[in-house]
């Protein structure tokens, strides 16, 4: 039995022609192609910085950032594309789950994590990012959840566009000569899960603490750890111990709490003089 060519030799003769074709081409050709490529690039760049505003950057912890808003108005222009994304979100023990899961929700969310191609029908390129966003409320409620795989969504958005078009790495200098100035820029502090660095308002709500536990410390530490802990799906989560422990949105509740028992606490010293006034 004949078998058939993959390749006539006509094709193979054409591929052969075309290979010395590239390879005969001189440094010098080869020099120019590569610049005529970073030519465009900036080119390019040069287009979007002219269209940035002032309201489209952020001054994040001192440094420059474009919102997802402002990385999205060029998604039209670069016929921006996206495509195969899936989402998880992260637990607090560390397992990543997919969003579509009928376990997804069941345990306490520490993050939302999304994943896809992105790509540009005007560039013809495409590239795999990954994006999301963290979830910093130290008391979350179940309503919530699906607000923050949303704001993932859009947070990986944005992020993608800004790597795509090489936005990510913008300075003030940068910005300055577009007009876009550091002090027009709304300050923004980074949101942290990790324990609060306001150790003079921990120091304030232990020793508020230590007041309504009359001083004595185990007792501070039950009424912190009573005022801390919350339930998610039906499962208690344990608080914490000690203010220091919790972020700012941690300290926040706890005050919230503390102020709550403190009225309790005076009120009921306010019932108990007045009975001692009238025997």
């Amino acid at each position: 039995m004949n078998i058939e060519p993959i390749e006539s030799e006509a094709q193979m003769e054409l591929e052969k022609v075309e290979t010395r074709a590239l390879s005969a081409k001189t440094e010098e050709e080869k020099i120019a192609e590569i610049r005529l490529a970073f030519k465009i690039l900036d080119l390019i760049n040069e287009e979007i910085m002219r269209r940035l505003s002032q309201s489209d950057v952020l001054d994040m912890d001192g440094k420059p950032y474009l919102t997802a808003a402002g990385a999205r108005k060029f998604a039209s222009p670069f016929k921006v594309y996206q495509k195969d994304l899936s989402a998880w979100v992260i637990t607090e023990d560390g397992n990543q789950v997919d969003v579509n899961s009928p376990n997804a929700f069941k345990s306490p969310i520490k993050a939302v994590r999304v994943q896809g191609t992105v790509g540009s029908h005007r560039l013809g390129i495409e590239e795999v990012y990954q994006g999301g966003t963290m979830i910093n409320e130290a008391f979350q409620s179940r309503e919530n959840v699906i607000f923050y795989v949303k704001k993932a969504q859009e947070n990986f958005t944005g992020r993608a566009i800004k790597k795509l078009l090489h936005l990510d790495g913008l300075t003030w200098d940068m910005l300055e000569k577009v007009g876009i100035k550091k002090q027009g820029s709304a300050q923004v502090q980074h949101r942290t899960s990790q324990p609060s660095q306001n150790k003079e308002k921990a120091g304030e709500l232990w020793q508020r603490l230590l007041n309504l536990a009359h001083g004595n410390v185990a007792s501070a530490e039950q009424i912190c750890q009573a005022f801390t802990e919350y339930e998610w799906k039906g499962k208690k989560i344990p608080g914490k111990k000690r203010p220091d422990a919790l972020n700012d949105n941690g300290l926040k509740y706890l005050e919230d709490k503390i102020i709550k028992a403190e009225k309790e606490t005076q009120q009921n010293e306010e019932v108990g003089d007045r009975s001692e006034a009238q025997q």
